[in-house]
C-alpha cells in the first residue's frame, strides 16, 4: 500500500484509472514528496521542465516574464492541481515559464524517466480529472 504521503494520488489510480492494487503498488514506488518554501521555485523560465507533479498542499504561481522585464503571471495553481510545464516536458525544449510557490507547499513528483519506465496494460490515453479542472492527458504505456 501507499505511504500516507501519497494517499490522494492513489485515489487518483484507484478511482480514474481503475488500476488494480499490483498496478498502483508500481506507480506509486516511483514518486516522491518534494516540500517548497515560500518564494521557491518549481521551475525556473529557461529550464527544462522534467517532472509531472500533484499539489499536496500549498499554492503556486506561473508566470513569464515579459520584454520589459514585468513579471506577467499567467494562472494559480492549487492542492489537488496537476503543475509543471507540459510542452516543455514532451518537447525537451527550455520553459518559458516560471512555477513559483507562493507559500510552504508540498508536491508528489515523479520524473520523466521514471514515468516513461512505467508499463501498465493501458493501451490508450487517458484523460485526468479532478473536480471541474481537466489536468492532462497521459498514455501510461
Amino acid at each position: 500500500m501507499a505511504s500516507v504521503g501519497l494517499i490522494e494520488l492513489e485515489h487518483i489510480f484507484t478511482q480514474q484509472l481503475k488500476l488494480s492494487e499490483e498496478e498502483k503498488t508500481e506507480v506509486l514506488r516511483h514518486f516522491k514528496e518534494i516540500r517548497f518554501a515560500p518564494k521557491a521555485f518549481y521551475l525556473q523560465e529557461g529550464e527544462v521542465c522534467r517532472a509531472k507533479a500533484v499539489i499536496k498542499q500549498g499554492a503556486f504561481k506561473i508566470f513569464f516574464t515579459d520584454a520589459s522585464a514585468q513579471e506577467r503571471v499567467k494562472i494559480f495553481r492549487y492542492q489537488n492541481m496537476w503543475l509543471g510545464d507540459m510542452e516543455s516536458y514532451h518537447s525537451g525544449n527550455p520553459s518559458r515559464i516560471s512555477i513559483q510557490a507562493l507559500e510552504e507547499s508540498m508536491i508528489i513528483s515523479i520524473n520523466k524517466r521514471d514515468f516513461e519506465k512505467l508499463k501498465l496494460p493501458h493501451s490508450c490515453a487517458t484523460t485526468l480529472v479532478h473536480g471541474k479542472h481537466r489536468t492532462d492527458v497521459y498514455c501510461l504505456v
